[in-house]
């Protein structure tokens, strides 16, 4: 009777260590070469949705923080404001939100890339309000503070520091 030849453990273990180190230096080689994955990932698809607009960061440069957002408020308001919960789930242009209205991502979008664009830090916020509807809003921050900028809402809070 032939016996089989059986592979020792010690080369099992042996690619367990090597694929175990491959998948750690390649994820140190994505996080060097790229920052946080998930910021590249959000900003990268961001970058599809870009909403903006020279008219609505218009006078809004060289000012602070707090200024800025007042003065995004104003020139948002002048789209005018268009509740149209059928483009909900639609990726929009600037001008298809000025004529056909959007929903609070639309706007939100709206305010995150023009305070990108202005240099502020930018982050969008969702809030749940029940199982099945949320809200989206955008705080842009400094040095100074943060402002909430929500639809044609915005509410700065300055911080104690400064």
């Amino acid at each position: 009777m032939k016996h089989k030849k059986r592979r020792s453990y010690g080369w099992k273990i042996t690619e367990v260590i090597f694929f175990v180190v491959a998948g750690m230096l390649l994820s140190y080689g994505i996080i060097y070469t790229v920052g946080d994955p998930i910021s590249y990932l959000r900003d990268f698809f961001q970058e599809e949705k870009v909403i903006i607009n020279e008219s609505i960061i218009e006078g809004c440069t060289n000012l602070n923080i707090f200024n800025s957002a007042v003065c995004l408020q104003k020139n948002v308001k002048n789209l005018p404001y268009k509740y149209n919960l059928s483009n909900a789930d639609k990726d929009l242009t600037f001008e298809e939100l000025k004529q056909q209205g959007g929903v609070c991502i639309h706007y939100s979008l709206l305010y995150y890339n023009a305070g990108k664009e202005l240099g502020f830090y930018t982050e969008e916020v969702i809030i749940n309000s029940d199982e099945k509807n949320a809200h989206i809003f955008t705080i842009i921050s400094n040095t100074e503070g943060y402002c909430l900028l929500d639809s044609e809402i915005v509410q700065c809070f300055k911080f104690v520091n400064n």
